[in-house]
């Protein structure tokens, strides 16, 4: 619902034919996925989703001027940054492989899988289109994707270093260090 969400806020930006500012769409999509379902703080995707796109909006603009291969580099540390101390507060660990793991699963979902299953969903929506397995096909071809990229998952975490568990963070440590995490990723901070 986050994807559709954001996705919904940006087109209907573009149909409006009106300029909308990255953060206010960033705030959009959080108001909308929070009249949805209010009690979407309470999971963790909710934090993850926001936190990671909050991250690469605090870094875009070092990552327009960067090329394509330094910029998903650098998008990537973003993210990682940002996530660290979220990742601690919900799992008490922090898997050291999971900026590889990202590294794939974000391109992966943003131009493979979401744009397949919402594609599939709105054809499912076309009655002219119903007697066509034009949306089972997709959905297959979603499931196979999201099925090997699991399976590879779960062979890192067989094969990869052991997560680190730090002591359990106080609310307060948790806070100080998202807010470092953040101000680490504004331009001119480094």
């Amino acid at each position: 619902s986050r994807a559709l969400t954001m996705t919904l806020v940006v087109t209907m930006a573009l149909a409006s034919r009106r300029s909308i500012a990255p953060w206010t769409a960033y705030a959009a999509a959080m108001t909308g996925a929070l009249v949805l379902n209010p009690l979407a703080p309470l999971g963790a995707g909710f934090w993850l989703s926001f936190g990671a796109v909050g991250g690469l909006l605090l870094a875009a603009p070092v990552l327009r001027r960067a090329g394509p291969g330094r910029g998903l580099l650098l998008a990537q540390w973003s993210v990682s940054v940002v996530l660290a101390p979220v990742t601690l507060a919900i799992y008490a660990q922090l898997p050291l492989l999971s900026p590889l793991a990202n590294l794939v699963a974000v391109p992966l979902f943003t131009v493979v899988l979401v744009p397949l299953v919402l594609l599939a969903g709105l054809i499912e929506m076309i009655p002219a289109l119903t007697p066509i397995p034009a949306a089972a096909g997709l959905f297959v071809i979603a499931d196979i994707v999201l099925e090997r990229f699991l399976a590879c998952l779960d062979w890192l975490l067989r094969v990869g270093p052991e997560p680190l568990r730090p002591a359990q963070a106080t609310a307060r440590a948790v806070l100080a260090a998202s807010l470092g995490a953040c101000l680490l990723l504004l331009p001119g901070i480094r």
